[in-house]
């Protein structure tokens, strides 16, 4: 009777796995941001969150480096600065792009210097912007150098106005170039300003940053 009584419990057991196996996927009730957004700010927080860059996948450095980024302080920059870089010297072969998380890691850096507001990071950012091919990558660099708001960077935004296809990048180089406020920015910003090939929005937005310039 015992032996029954197991074999019925064993199929019962094994039924109810496989129903499991077979119910299509259901939404998470709580996500995994919410959770990350409740991680204290403290030293053995970060210290999990740079373990995770270093060993996880792809995918998990991208959360551990958003969740530094939003709490950045002057002891990441380091980290910031070295994976500002990651992924432009070394592509992956036959790697499907959906799959290439390397671009909001860095983008993800950028807003970390962003944040500390530290103007050596400006150098760092500069050779970023030199290599970088991705637009939103692009965009986090010149937001961050907007921040900063370091006169040295504005010739390299402007060359990146002059040289980009890209609306969403010059878009945001024009605000940019109104944090900075620099008098060198002046015929650039007039340019897009008039330029009727931009967008509305690009243009209003170089009209404001001339209105920022610093004349003194």
């Amino acid at each position: 009777m015992k032996k029954i009584l197991f074999v019925v419990l064993s199929l019962f057991a094994l039924s109810w796995a496989q129903q499991g196996q077979d119910r299509p996927d259901k939404e998470a009730t709580q996500n995994v941001d919410d959770v990350l957004g409740t991680i204290p700010d403290n030293e053995n927080a970060a210290e999990a969150m740079e373990e995770a860059l270093l060993y996880g996948s792809d995918r998990v450095k991208v959360k551990a480096i958003e969740s530094l980024a939003m709490k950045a302080k002057p002891s990441h920059y380091e980290l910031f600065s070295t994976y500002l870089g990651y992924g432009t010297r070394i592509r992956v072969v036959n790697q499907n792009r959906n799959q290439d998380f390397s671009w909001d890691i860095r983008a993800n850096s950028a807003v970390g210097l962003a944040r500390i507001g530290d103007p050596k990071a400006s150098g760092i950012l500069r050779k970023a912007l030199f290599v970088e091919e991705n637009s939103a990558v692009l965009r986090a660099i010149v937001y961050a150098m907007g921040e900063i708001k370091d006169e040295a960077n504005v010739i390299h935004i402007t060359r990146l106005i002059e040289e980009s296809s890209d609306e969403t990048v010059v878009l945001e180089s024009v605000i940019a170039l109104g944090k900075i406020g620099s008098k060198e920015s002046f015929l650039t910003l007039l340019e897009v300003s008039t330029d009727k090939r931009h967008f509305p929005q690009t243009r209003e937005e170089a009209i404001k940053s001339l209105e920022n310039i610093n004349w003194n």
